[in-house]
């Protein structure tokens, strides 16, 4: 979901995815275990925001097992403060909230955003999941999309990717819910697992799993790449348009 602005705003706030379907039953334990001991070892990550290499802003991606509704999810609370695209000389804030169902898909069951006021955008967007929809409003664009029983978004796939096969070839299918101008749901995103690399961050040298995933948002295919730490942090994410995260304490 994403206010309108320069490309760098329009990517970043798509980090933070058919038929009504019956509801999914619960999740396996030892899914849940491996989900829990994630977030307690890693409840807070913080990461250095580029632009095409130039050092833009920062980003807070904080996650943690709550109950709501007599139900354990998984609460993401993602926070950014970046340059201003529209040339201020002040930073701008943004922040993004998902609670999701503890599947394998980390299927959310509401999604908002905040956004700097602008003349003539909104500054808050919603979507609810219930029944088989998702339903409510990006800052672009009303939505009310038939979705199926799992399916991720770009935010939650930033904590999914940790959880995921770490094998050379290893490929995982999943439901994407693409929130933007035009709100959509791809039924069948394949992310790969390229091997094992060594990889620079913070100055030290680190083994760190490689995902590959296509993704057609900005008008052309691209692959868009996380490397992920033998102990589940998500240490880069990138993206060819330019967009890049990075861990700072690694």
């Amino acid at each position: 979901m994403r206010p309108g602005g320069a490309g760098l705003v329009v990517a970043l706030l798509a980090l933070a995815a058919a038929c009504a379907s019956p509801a999914p039953p619960p999740p396996d334990a030892s899914w849940v275990a491996r989900v829990e001991a994630l977030v307690d070892a890693w409840p807070v990550e913080r990461y250095a925001i580029s632009d095409r290499g130039r050092p833009v802003g920062r980003m807070t991606l904080r996650q943690s097992v709550v109950e709501q509704d007599g139900e354990a999810v998984l609460l993401l609370e993602d926070v950014a403060r970046v340059a201003d695209p529209e040339g201020g000389d002040d930073p701008v804030d943004y922040a993004w909230t998902a609670a999701c169902r503890l599947d394998d898909h980390f299927t959310p069951r509401v999604v908002e955003a905040q956004a700097p006021a602008r003349a003539d955008t909104p500054t808050w967007s919603r979507v609810e999941v219930r029944d088989g929809r998702a339903t409510g409003a990006t800052f672009e664009s009303a939505v009310d999309l038939a979705v199926p029983a799992r399916f991720t978004i770009r935010q939650a796939l930033m904590r999914l990717v940790a959880l995921l096969p770490r094998e050379l070839g290893a490929e995982t299918e999943l439901a994407v819910l693409s929130l933007g101008a035009e709100p959509r749901v791809e039924r069948a995103r394949t992310v790969r697992c390229t091997g094992l690399e060594e990889l620079v961050v913070g100055g030290r040298r680190m083994p760190a799993w490689r995902y590959e995933y296509a993704s057609a948002e900005g008008g052309a295919a691209r692959r868009v790449a996380l490397w992920v730490a033998e102990d589940g942090r998500v240490l880069r994410f990138h993206d060819p348009a330019g967009l890049q995260l990075e861990l700072t304490d690694a």
